[in-house]
């Protein structure tokens, strides 16, 4: 056996020796079911559905956004996790971000790059009440359906005004039209409610609520506060 064989046995046994930890650290897994966007909905709603697998049994897996934690899930004792995370934060309506998660333990697994947007509708916060604006909603989960503004006062629907569809994967539309589109209108609040439903119910599971001040004196409206339901 000459001196080149002899150097180049040792090689490759510890080649063979390193090959099943490379390919250990490498099975771990991450999948986001359905859409392939997140929603970012409040910071204590677990609004991010994520899959993993791979990591350590039963070990607390850490999942970070462009390399800043925001969430941990547990794995069982198989290594996997199929749970319901915090959103990662969101500067902004929208951003894109790389989510990876790492148990501490040798196993890591993504980058899995991701758009991510809030549920929200922007529109200009204070304008003429016939005045033309542009209504954007973002984050409606339902892509393909409409999204519809069920203007509301005292309890009795005003009028039902579409948005357009939701588009695929973020659930993003957009309209223009009066700020305040009834055929007659008076001073006072209304109700502006958002959601993908063409008949106003308030069980609707996903459903954005703007409170709206109009003024008599100068036919001008402004959205003061806004809150979200979740129903089920």
């Amino acid at each position: 056996m000459n001196r080149s064989l002899r150097l180049a046995l040792p090689t490759a046994a510890l080649a063979l020796l390193a090959a099943p930890v490379a390919a250990d650290a490498q099975t771990a897994s991450l999948v986001m079911p359905g859409s392939q966007c997140i929603r970012f909905v409040t910071s204590s709603v677990k609004s991010f559905p994520i899959t993993g697998a791979g990591f350590a049994p039963n070990a607390a897996v850490t999942l970070l956004a462009d390399g800043a934690p925001f969430d941990t899930v547990m794995a069982d004792a198989a290594g996997g996790f199929q749970a319901a995370a915090f959103a990662p934060p969101l500067a902004g309506l929208r951003q894109n971000v790389a989510v990876t998660a790492d148990d501490s333990q040798g196993h890591t697994a993504g980058p899995l790059q991701l758009p991510e947007v809030k549920l929200t509708v922007e529109w200009p916060s204070h304008v003429r009440g016939n005045k033309r604006v542009l209504f954007r909603a973002y984050g409606f989960v339902n892509a393909g359906k409409r999204v519809y503004l069920h203007i509301r006062r005292n309890g009795h629907n005003r009028g039902t005004f579409s948005l357009g569809k939701a588009d695929a994967p973020c659930g993003l539309t957009r309209k223009r039209m009066h700020f305040v589109p009834l055929a007659s209108y008076s001073s006072g609040t209304y109700d502006y409610y958002f959601d993908q439903s063409k008949r106003f119910k308030r069980s609707t599971q996903i459903q954005l609520h703007y409170k709206v001040t109009v003024t008599r004196g100068l036919r001008s409206a402004s959205a003061a506060s806004h809150t979200l339901t979740l129903a089920g």
